[in-house]
């Protein structure tokens, strides 16, 4: 199911879907303007591909997607917009995938690729890309978690082959704007499990001369109102306690309770990490408060030491100077002695 606007961008889709070989499949054009000629072009490209059904807008993006997601007849579908390529042979090799993950797990209500997001120009019916950007978060391999899914988003529309018993139970609310598609995935992942793989296959191209496509973008790089989020959010929630009519069926509420319980047990594992990294930091402390005593205790006995050596050098330098002054009398008494002889004689030599 294609979204279409501009032969350039389309003719780049339509081309990997040719390389995909696969038959008999229903491919859906859903029309945006594109001139006669361009839908001949498409159909005599694709005449070995299967079935061909031209579908013009009504006016409403998420109305023409709604439509066309009600004729669908093959057991999985695919939702992009122009622009979108995939690896060779991706078609046949995800549905085998998703097949042996059906039988294994069931309730799969999707598979998903990593992806990359290119932005550029088309010149002559050739894209000229000026950056690229992956697809963020990285799907690591395995079921997406629902609570991941709530908080925010994990992939884009292009990204999903949908099994179609699913997709066909939920609803693209035009009144959420880009929110709508992770309303989608939401109503998806209610139902049954969502599986990625880690293997990059999408490659989505936007043209920069068309930043306002006649739907809603749901693309990594449009800026993210959190006011709106917080809407949205509520709405979630509304929608969850809703009667079994509303889109958020409640066959979600043993799942949902399922998965909130995991959520829950995951946070008590990290509060209980948390909590044993706290006692070891706080044993740490009381190890360091025990060698700061130990120092403070070594550091008064030094001072006490040197007080002692201090009053020791002092009887040191009293018994140096004591000893200084009787040699200095001993010495003069000497001298004193030697002065009186010379004078005895000097007086009997006058006699």
């Amino acid at each position: 199911m294609v979204r279409a606007k501009h032969d350039a961008a389309l003719n780049k889709t339509i081309k990997s879907i040719v390389q995909q070989n696969v038959k008999l499949c229903n491919i859906f054009i859903i029309n945006y303007g594109l001139p006669q000629k361009s839908l001949d072009d498409v159909q005599n490209n694709l005449k070995d591909c299967g079935y061909l059904q031209i579908v013009n807008t009504q006016g409403c993006w998420a109305s023409d997607l709604n439509m066309a997601l009600a004729d669908v007849v093959t057991p999985y579908c695919i939702i992009c917009n122009e622009g979108t390529e995939w690896s060779p042979d991706y078609f046949r090799m995800s549905c085998v995938d998703l097949k042996t993950i059906q039988k294994k797990y069931n309730s799969i209500a999707a598979y998903v690729c990593r992806g990359t997001e290119n932005y550029g120009y088309y010149v002559q019916n050739i894209f000229r890309n000026e950056e690229t950007h992956h697809i963020q978060p990285a799907l690591e391999e395995g079921f997406v978690n629902i609570s991941d899914m709530i908080f925010r988003n994990q992939f884009s529309l292009d990204q999903a082959i949908f099994s179609t018993s699913f997709v066909k139970k939920g609803k693209f609310n035009p009144e959420l704007g880009h929110y709508a598609y992770w309303d989608f995935f939401l109503q998806l992942i209610f139902q049954g499990n969502i599986y990625a793989t880690n293997q990059q296959h999408a490659f989505l191209h936007y043209d920069y001369k068309e930043p306002s496509p006649p739907w809603a973008q749901n693309n990594i790089l449009q800026q993210v109102d959190k006011n709106a989020e917080t809407a949205f959010h509520n709405h979630i929630f509304r929608n969850g306690i809703m009667p079994e009519s509303a889109f958020y069926n409640r066959v979600a509420t043993e799942r949902g309770f399922g998965h909130v319980y995991h959520l829950v047990h995951n946070v008590t594992e990290k509060m209980s990490c948390l909590n044993d990294t706290l006692i070891q930091h706080e044993k740490r402390i009381d190890c360091l408060d025990n060698e700061l005593n130990s120092i403070k205790i070594n550091s008064h006995t030094m001072s006490a030491l040197l007080k002692k050596q201090e009053g020791v050098m002092e009887d040191i330098r009293g018994v140096s100077q004591s000893i200084s002054y009787n040699a200095f009398l001993l010495k003069a008494g000497k001298v004193f002695d030697g002065l009186g002889k010379i004078k005895r004689k000097f007086l009997k030599g006058e006699h």
